[in-house]
């Protein structure tokens, strides 16, 4: 069919292969193993070796993992990284290197965002290239919107915007799910954000109650609901959209709040005083599963470096040296 599955940006391949493996590690592991990353309690599946059988049919240089479920501690936390649902969000993208499903894009560092976005949507229309799925953040419409990529779209093909929609990953490795048997879909959270209010104010009791009114104000349900309608995205808490909102999202930003009201978000927390007090070690974002300090920033380049899954895995382990840094 011509196709190439796997569109991505040369330029920020490594925050978006990233966000792939953050999300094939947490929807293969579930929302309960996933939270132990910052709640250091609960069972885990973690490799304890590999043997000399391949783990798909056909590929020969993928492994599969002898694997036990363990109790994870305060004192043990650090295990949770030797997660086998890791190991395996790792191997999509060694497989998807070495059979040849990244785009010609993901190889041209001067492929922006937004130009792969601009690849993406009009794939397969004249002479661009017919591109399956693209790797990229919840957030991608939004940019694309703000640099006319859809009212080009319009303007060149005379069609309406194409209907495009979110992808769910995979829940489960290699069997199937029944009807009625399956989990909610798992999705983590990779940014974060904070207000402040100028110390200076509390000099001013009417400023300063003014100030905590307007941030009461952006929390209520209604203005939750219209941040979402304004911006396609959603706030880390529990609120509904107001119908009218909804009916005005675009087809895609539907797609991405019927799947988060269906599914479960890891959400960066914990309240334990081992995250409190390493909370920027201990969050899960972007580089931090896939990350070879001082060596590469993301998964994808360790393995246009010649490395595996399998040794990216080994090399970013947490230790118990390390977590003895966190607990002490």
């Amino acid at each position: 069919f011509n196709i190439q599955p796997l569109q991505l940006s040369g330029m920020h391949g490594y925050t978006y292969s990233s966000h792939l493996n953050c999300g094939l590690w947490a929807s293969l592991a579930g929302y309960e193993e996933m939270r132990t990353n910052y709640t250091f309690t609960g069972e885990v599946e973690v490799v304890t070796g590999y043997t000399t059988e391949n783990l798909f049919e056909g590929i020969n240089y993928i492994k599969k993992p002898t694997t036990q479920v363990i109790e994870i501690t305060q004192a043990t936390g650090y295990k949770s990284y030797d997660s086998a649902a890791r190991y395996y969000a790792s191997v999509f993208m060694e497989i998807a290197e070495k059979e040849g499903w990244m785009s010609s894009d993901s190889y041209t560092a001067t492929v922006s965002h937004t130009g792969a976005q601009s690849s993406f949507v009009f794939g397969g229309e004249g002479s661009s290239p017919r591109l399956g799925m693209m790797i990229e953040g919840s957030y991608w419409y939004n940019e694309a919107e703000d640099v006319g990529t859809f009212e080009d779209y319009t303007a060149v093909t005379k069609k309406s915007d194409r209907n495009l929609a979110w992808m769910s990953l995979p829940v489960t490795l290699d069997t199937t799910v029944t009807e009625g048997n399956g989990r909610p879909a798992t999705f983590m959270d990779v940014g974060s954000s904070a207000s402040f209010i100028n110390a200076n104010v509390a000099e001013n009791p009417g400023l300063m109650k003014a100030c905590k009114d307007f941030l009461q104000f952006l929390f209520s349900d209604e203005e939750l609901s219209h941040f979402t309608e304004q911006s396609g995205c959603a706030k880390p808490m529990d609120y509904e959209l107001l119908q009218e909102d909804f009916d005005s999202l675009s087809l895609y930003f539907q797609s991405l709040w019927k799947l988060r009201k269906n599914g479960k978000v890891v959400l960066q927390y914990g309240d334990n005083p081992i995250f409190r007090s390493n909370r920027s070690d201990c969050l899960i974002y972007c580089d931090t599963p896939v990350c070879i300090p001082g060596e590469y920033r993301s998964f994808l380049t360790v393995i246009r470096n010649g490395k595996t899954a399998q040794e990216s895995c080994e090399i970013t382990r947490r230790t118990a040296a390390q977590w003895e840094t966190f607990i002490n």
